[in-house]
């Protein structure tokens, strides 16, 4: 299963779905452990369009002192805000609930990017934007 996994990332799928449950709720021969492993990383849902193709609009990114301060737009409600955070090297993804402001500070060292989506109830993401601050990490 965890090959599986490896193989559809590095061919960029979509996205991935695992059945039944039933051998990873049950951790039969530590498979349960070892895909949770792999999921250690917040990710997006893939989309459903068969409830709902309609994106939200894109969230506005703010600067506030140090920090970013990420809203959502009028328009489609937004479920989620995905937030890519550029720091010491290396991006960093979380998701974030969009029923209020997301604010991203600047504790883990000077933000150098951020890029931000709105996400919908039923996985259809916004247009991404962003925001450069430093020129180089």
């Amino acid at each position: 299963v965890t090959n599986q996994i490896a193989h559809l990332r590095r061919a960029r799928s979509g996205g991935h779905i695992h059945f039944s449950m039933a051998a990873l709720l049950d951790d039969r021969g530590g498979v349960g452990s070892r895909v949770q492993a792999a999921y250690a990383g917040a990710a997006l849902v893939p989309a459903t369009p068969w409830l709902g193709t309609t994106a939200p609009a894109a969230p506005t990114l703010v600067r506030q002192g140090g920090d970013i301060v990420v809203t959502a737009a009028a328009g489609e409600p937004a479920q989620w805000f995905a937030l890519w955070q550029r720091q010491r090297g290396a991006w960093r993804f979380t998701l974030r609930p969009a029923d209020e402001p997301a604010r991203i500070a600047q504790a883990d060292g000077p933000l150098v990017a951020v890029a931000a989506s709105s996400i919908s109830r039923t996985g259809v993401e916004s247009v991404r934007v962003a925001l450069r601050l430093m020129d180089h990490d």
